[in-house]
């Protein structure tokens, strides 16, 4: 249930059966630890909705925020997986929808990782394919990583603390077991 915890120390809660993300405040106690509020704590945020009363998402499958706290979802759009980027930002004002480019294929995104630059990097499994964009929705790049490095299925992503881009893949050569690879980023896209 829980997702995602920020560096302002948000933490933000996916709720399966209404399709929405809750957002508390947490509490600090110490360096290492949180306290989660109560159920009655008042500083709770709820993203469902778009300011003209619309859905936000579909299935939140995974949730990232950026330096600035604006929240990304992978949105899971039906039964096949087919997705989307969702940006809000912590008022639920809609930022941005990313769809995937059209001559890739179907847009099933699996894996999302920020840089520490705020560029957003999704995998997509089905295409073999990483989406890096801005902040404001604008593709940077679009790397089909099965051409360039012999990297299939990526399904998982995120940054090590020297800038190392790590890649979980669904299987290798190997059917029955998953890989890791590490790659780095381009300096441009960082």
């Amino acid at each position: 249930m829980f997702d995602c915890v920020t560096p302002a120390k948000l933490l933000y809660i996916k709720d399966f059966n209404l399709h929405k993300i809750m957002m508390l405040f947490l509490l600090r106690i110490s360096a290492s630890h949180h306290q989660v509020p109560r159920s009655d704590y008042q500083r709770k945020i709820t993203l469902e909705f778009d300011k003209k009363g619309n859905k936000l998402f579909s299935y939140e499958d995974r949730i990232r925020t950026d330096s600035r706290n604006v929240v990304y979802v992978l949105d899971c759009l039906n039964d096949d997986d087919n997705g989307r980027v969702v940006a809000v930002n912590r008022n639920g004002r809609l930022r941005f929808t990313y769809n995937g480019m059209k001559i890739v294929g179907t847009f099933k995104p699996q894996g999302i990782a920020i840089m520490p630059g705020d560029n957003i990097v999704v995998a997509d499994p089905c295409n073999d394919t990483l989406h890096v964009m801005n902040s404001k929705g604008d593709l940077l790049e679009l790397q089909f990583i099965f051409k360039d490095l012999g990297i299939i299925r990526p399904y998982s992503l995120c940054f090590d603390t020297v800038g190392y881009l790590l890649i979980g893949c669904v299987h290798g050569e190997n059917k029955n077991h998953g890989k890791i690879h590490f790659v780095k980023m381009a300096e441009r896209l960082m």
